[in-house]
């Protein structure tokens, strides 16, 4: 062999050795221990726990969604078709057509909802059902209101957080509000807002599944038990909720084996905001008692302000032209003397309480207060970007071994 082509073998056998090294090294990194992988799952777990006891902030779009009631006798279809006919184009001709749309046999009773918000600060939720009724309830600092059907009344906004004021405490409507929005957009983590001070066991992780039991405990009784599990995707850091089951509860027997299951987690890419697609609530039977369907985010006509204006003229952000309008100016009116809480009174699942109830928990189980939806899976990749390098690496070293064995064989001869 000449100068030159011993110079040749040189490079490419210390090239071959620089890839299998670098190989290693790629495999080293990629190739996280359990430990390390359960301690991440377990940071994300709290941070979603935490952020999850607040309503969600839509960034300036309203949220749709519909519930359907597999539980009641058939719907009327045809009195929806006469409202359909008697309907001008918009917003509530709209709503008829999409119960119309997601008309299910099985069902009686299914609503079209939407909901704006910015957080505790100030939400709309409007909902709509197959019987014909309509309701809205706005909960802002600068106008609180409630719109039934076409009766628009103005409350006195100082009593929006009173809960014992049933006419103005908009407030006390959060409890249903919530639980749908957890589930949709938290998979069900925010049962600590309505469940004040449940207990978290340490996060258990088999593969890719997580799982994590919730405790209420009273004095040294567990009286509510509830489990979760999900899909660890540890390459971006983040997971996802598969089910929640309630396995004990002491208040309700019947609930005990209760499931919710959440599928389909898509990220809106207008919003960064995460949501299921599809929630389904099963009975203890094993029967779907109500379905859950996000219709995804959309634009505000007039922008998001407008949908917390109070219709004073008749025309609604949401629901556009309202016909037999009323308007009712309650903003004077106080909280009656006469109105007291009863000893055993349990009140609804406020942020403050659910903020005190996690006072006891550790400082790890809090680490952070804020929402984070942009962190989480924009879309499903069967293969995770840790996986993927670790074949990468796995194919750089089988590279550099057949290049030395080449080499070995042409020196030899």
């Amino acid at each position: 062999m000449n100068r030159w082509g011993r110079l040749m073998r040189n490079i490419v056998q210390k090239a071959a050795m620089a890839c299998i090294m670098l190989g290693c090294a790629a495999s080293t990194a990629s190739a996280q221990s359990p430990a390390e992988m359960q301690d991440r799952a377990q940071t994300w777990f709290h941070e979603a726990w935490t952020a999850a006891r607040e309503l969600p902030d839509t960034k300036g779009h309203v949220f749709r969604y519909s519930v359907i009631d597999h539980t009641a006798p058939n719907p009327d279809v045809a009195t929806l078709k006469e409202r359909l006919k008697a309907l001008p184009p918009g917003p509530q001709r709209a709503e008829v057509e999409a119960m119309l749309a997601s008309y299910n046999p099985t069902a009686s009773l299914f609503w079209e909802l939407q909901f704006v918000g910015e957080g505790e600060t100030r939400w709309r939720a409007s909902r709509a059902d197959s019987r014909g009724y309509s309701s809205d309830h706005v909960y802002s600092p600068d106008a609180t209101w409630v719109l039934m059907g076409s009766r628009l009344s103005l409350l006195n906004t100082s009593l929006r957080d009173n809960d014992m004021a049933p006419t103005h405490g908009v407030i006390i409507h959060v409890r249903t509000l919530f639980t749908d929005l957890s589930d949709l957009f938290w998979g069900g983590l925010g049962s600590d807002r309505i469940w004040h001070g449940l207990r978290l066991d340490p996060l258990t992780l088999n593969g890719t599944e997580w799982t994590v039991v919730a405790r209420s405990i009273v004095g040294d009784k567990t009286t509510r038990t509830i489990e979760y599990k999900g899909d660890w995707h540890d390459s971006r850091g983040v997971g996802t909720v598969r089910q929640k089951t309630t396995r004990r509860n002491s208040d309700s027997s019947s609930s005990a084996g209760v499931t919710i299951r959440y599928t389909r987690p898509t990220v809106c890419p207008r919003t960064g905001l995460l949501t299921y697609e599809l929630v389904e609530r099963l009975g203890a039977n094993g029967e779907v008692n109500f379905t859950l369907r996000s219709k995804g985010f959309h634009e505000v006509p007039g922008g998001a302000a407008a949908a917390f204006v109070p219709p004073t003229d008749g025309q609604d952000a949401l629901r556009g032209t309202i016909d037999g309008f009323e308007v009712f100016d309650r903003t004077k009116e106080h909280n009656p003397d006469w109105m007291t809480r009863p000893a055993n009174y349990l009140p609804p699942p406020t942020l403050s309480a659910a903020r005190e109830a996690a006072a006891n928990l550790t400082a790890t189980n809090a680490r952070s207060t804020s929402q984070r939806p942009a962190a989480l899976p924009q879309t499903e990749d069967p293969v995770g970007g840790g996986n993927m390098l670790m074949f990468i690496a796995l194919g750089v070293v089988v590279l550099g071994v057949v290049v030395l064995i080449v080499l070995k064989v042409r020196g030899g001869r």
